[in-house]
């Protein structure tokens, strides 16, 4: 609790759930944990907290780069289910994903969410890079709660079917 980690680099691309904890379960939580500069790499559900979450997240922030060659990628966390996210941000963060499997789930925030809730959290600050990529169209389906949270950059795909196209310039 109240950490803050500089610098963190993680460069395990062909490695799934990479992130400063690979995976987080239900009982557990992260909280005011701070990360500055980062520098993640790995492959599907990465994010620089946590690449999936299944527990609760509260105060944490991350600023810096993540990439992964494959689906569910977040500022955050990769993929997060029945988890609950509360005041949690990304500001300055560049996410780069390599794949060009159709199904790609890019968030500022989160990659990848299924039941769960996301208070106060936001993504204001967020630059998406895909080389030789011209759109990326996820779904965003809401049978999770979203209080008081920017959403569109913030979550790529929650869970039943609304698609909003997003057109990132080359």
């Amino acid at each position: 609790r109240g950490y803050t980690i500089s610098n963190l680099t993680i460069a395990r691309d062909s490695e799934n759930y990479c992130g400063l904890f690979g995976q987080v379960y239900d009982s557990a939580i992260l909280s005011e944990i701070v990360l500055t500069n980062v520098n993640i790499s790995g492959g599907a559900n990465t994010g620089a907290l946590a690449g999936n979450c299944t527990g609760t997240i509260s105060n944490c922030s991350v600023t810096g780069i993540v990439n992964s060659a494959q689906k569910s990628v977040g500022g955050l966390v990769g993929s997060v289910s029945q988890s609950k996210i509360s005041y949690s941000s990304v500001n300055n963060i560049i996410i780069r994903w390599y794949d060009d499997i159709s199904n790609i789930r890019v968030g500022g925030l989160i990659g990848y969410g299924y039941g769960m809730s996301l208070y106060n959290s936001f993504a204001p600050s967020l630059a998406l890079f895909r080389p030789l990529f011209k759109s990326l169209a996820p779904s965003f389906n809401f049978d999770t709660a979203l209080t008081n949270s920017s959403n569109g950059s913030v979550i790529s795909l929650i869970s039943i079917s609304t698609s909003i196209p997003i057109f990132i310039p080359l």
